[in-house]
């Protein structure tokens, strides 16, 4: 994906939750961007850790999870593309729930 239409994505992201103008979309543009892709059932941060970058989820599908006492996963949400990753925790410094990075349905996805 070009660095382009990654700034493209975010823009639209960003624009869903109000009105941006020219200003905002040139600041926008001119955010540094790196994409990075994850192998699936790899994470992408792990339970108590901080987060260091803000991740706009771009494609595939990703979810965050909590393990319970038991060793048993609790999912507490899913992520689809155009989704932020962690963005909440950024801002507060709070460490993160664990959140694997994003994965693409095939046949041979392990869940």
């Amino acid at each position: 994906m070009s660095q382009s239409s990654v700034h493209d994505r975010l823009t639209w992201t960003i624009a869903r939750y109000g009105e941006l103008g020219a200003a905002d979309r040139a600041a926008i543009d001119a955010l540094p961007l790196q994409v990075r892709g994850f192998p699936a059932t790899s994470y992408f941060i792990r339970e108590g850790q901080h987060p260091k970058r803000c991740a706009l989820l771009l494609e595939g599908f990703t979810y965050r999870q909590k393990l319970t006492v038991e060793g048993h996963r609790a999912l507490l949400s899913l992520q689809v593309p155009g989704d932020f990753i962690d963005l909440q925790n950024l801002m507060t410094c709070r460490p993160s729930l664990t959140s694997p990075p994003p994965t693409s349905p095939s046949p041979t996805s392990r869940s």
